[in-house]
C-alpha cells in the first residue's frame, strides 16, 4: 500500500516558500503543507512510512497536536525515512499544529486531520501505507517546465560550448582505467546538472540579488573561495589534476592556462574585467560565469567524490548531485533539495551511460541467441535430424548465456557407445 502527497503550489511567506497540496490516500484526500520553516518543504521523491514506529500519546509537541472536534487534542507523528541521500532527518506527517506551517514535515491541516487519523486507526496496520511519494501536481510541473527551457533557451549556446571546453580544458576520462573519453551520454549528464545549477543559483540568470544577469551560475562572486583561487588572491589554492597528456595545475595558474588554449571563448577572458572585482565589474557576462562556473563544477564532482578532476567515474545522480552541492559551498543548507528539485523541472537526467551501455549488451545478447536459434532450426529444416549424430540418445541439451561479453553457448551431447 502506498499513498502521495501531491504539491499543487507553493506559496511564497516570510519565511520561505511553503508548499501548499494534498496527502492522496486511495480515493481520500487531505489538504496538507510542507515548510517554510527549517530547511523548506519536503524534498521530492519516495519515502518509507514507519507504521510501526508512529507516536501518539497526549502531552506531545504543540506542534503534533490540534483539537479534535470533542475538543481534547489529538496527536500523532508517523516517521518517513527517505529512499534517496540527504541530510534530513525527523521528517513526518502529524497535524499542523502551534504556529501555521512546518519545519518539512507534512502537515494536515485542521479540516481534514481528525477524518485521517481516524482512517488510520481504523486500518489494519499490515493494511496501512508502506510508501509515500512525493510530488508536482502535473500542470504545477508543466507550467514550471515550460517557463524554465524559454529562459534556458537563452544561455543554452555559451553554457554548452562553456562545458565542452571544460571537459576537454580538464582532460575529463571515464570507465574504471580512466582512459575512455566521454561519450555523449556522459556529456548530456554534466550538462543537465550544469543546467540545475544555473537554475537553483540564478533561474538563468533572472533572480537573486548578486549579479544574475552577468553571473547565472553565480562563480564570480568576489567574496567567495573559488573566485579568490582562480585569480591568486587564496595562495596556490586548490590542485588540478588533469587527464592524459596535460599538466597539472594550481588553482591560481588555471585562467592563464585556459586562456592559452584552443576553443577558449576571449568573451570569458579575466583581461575583460578586474578580476578582483568579479561580478561586480559591468565587463563580466555569462561567458565568464559558464566557463569558469563550469571548471569548478567539474572539479567539484570529481573531487568531491575521491577522484582527480579529469575523473569522471559513473556520473551516478548522486555523484552529480553531490557535486553541485559542493559547488554551492554549504551556503544554502537545502541546496541538495533545490537541484533535484531544479532536475525534476528541467525533466530528470538521460539514463546512466553505464546502464545505457549494459542495455547494450543486453540487447546484443539477445539478437545473437535469436541467430543461433534460428541456425539451429534451419539446419534442422534442411533434413538433418539429430539422431543420425546422436543414435544412442541424447542424455544433455544446454544453454548458457552470459551478458557481460554477450557470450551464448548452446551444447547438445549424447553417450558415444551404447
Amino acid at each position: 500500500m502506498s499513498f502521495d502527497y501531491v504539491i499543487d503550489r507553493f506559496s511564497d511567506t516570510a519565511n520561505g516558500k511553503e508548499a501548499v497540496g494534498r496527502l492522496v490516500w486511495d480515493a481520500d484526500e487531505y489538504a496538507a503543507v510542507s515548510g517554510p520553516y527549517g530547511a523548506g518543504y519536503i524534498e521530492l521523491g519516495d519515502y518509507t512510512v514507519k507504521v510501526r514506529n508512529v507516536e501518539t500519546h497526549p502531552g506531545m509537541k504543540p506542534g503534533y497536536c490540534l483539537p479534535g472536534a470533542d475538543g481534547d487534542d489529538i496527536c500523532f507523528f508517523i516517521p518517513l525515512d527517505a529512499k534517496f541521500q540527504t541530510d534530513r532527518d525527523g521528517i513526518g506527517i502529524h497535524p499542523d499544529g502551534n504556529v501555521p506551517g512546518t519545519e518539512g514535515c507534512i502537515g494536515l491541516q485542521k479540516a481534514d486531520f481528525e477524518d485521517f487519523w481516524s482512517k488510520w486507526n481504523r486500518t489494519a496496520i499490515g493494511n496501512r501505507p508502506t510508501s509515500l511519494t512525493v510530488r508536482k501536481v502535473s500542470t504545477l510541473l508543466r507550467m514550471e517546465r515550460t517557463s524554465e527551457s524559454g529562459l534556458w533557451a537563452k544561455q543554452e549556446s555559451v553554457a554548452t560550448s562553456s562545458l565542452n571546453f571544460a571537459l576537454s580544458f580538464l582532460g575529463c576520462r571515464m570507465g574504471a582505467a580512466r582512459k575512455d573519453p566521454l561519450n555523449e551520454n556522459a556529456i548530456q549528464r554534466l550538462l543537465t546538472i550544469l543546467r540545475a545549477v544555473s537554475y537553483v543559483e540564478s533561474v538563468h540568470g533572472t533572480q537573486g540579488a548578486n549579479q544574475p544577469a552577468r553571473d547565472p551560475l553565480q562563480c564570480g562572486n568576489p567574496k567567495d573561495a573559488w573566485w579568490k583561487e582562480l585569480t591568486g588572491q587564496s595562495g596556490n589554492g586548490s590542485r588540478f589534476i588533469r587527464g592524459p597528456g596535460l599538466s597539472n595545475l594550481w588553482a591560481k595558474d588555471v585562467a592563464a592556462a585556459a586562456e592559452a588554449t584552443a576553443g577558449f571563448d576571449a568573451n570569458a577572458s579575466l583581461s575583460l574585467i578586474e578580476k578582483n572585482d568579479g561580478h561586480d565589474d559591468a565587463n563580466f557576462g555569462s561567458a565568464h560565469s559558464y566557463l569558469w562556473g563550469a571548471i569548478y563544477l567539474v572539479y567539484q564532482i570529481n573531487t568531491t567524490a575521491g577522484d582527480p578532476a579529469f575523473a569522471c567515474g559513473d556520473l551516478s545522480d548522486d555523484r552529480l548531485i553531490s557535486g553541485a552541492v559542493s559547488y554551492n559551498g554549504g551556503g544554502v543548507s537545502d541546496y541538495r533539495k533545490r537541484i533535484t528539485d531544479a532536475s525534476q523541472i528541467i525533466g530528470g537526467f538521460p539514463s546512466s551511460f553505464a546502464a545505457r551501455d549494459q542495455s547494450d549488451v543486453a540487447i546484443a545478447a539477445s539478437t545473437t541467441f535469436e541467430q543461433r536459434i534460428k541456425d539451429i532450426l534451419e539446419f534442422l529444416a534442411t533434413g538433418q535430424r539429430l539422431e543420425k549424430f546422436f543414435p544412442n540418445g541424447i542424455t544433455k541439451m544446454s544453454l548458457n548465456i552470459k551478458v557481460g561479453g554477450a557470450e551464448i553457448g548452446f551444447e547438445v551431447s549424447g553417450p558415444e557407445h551404447a
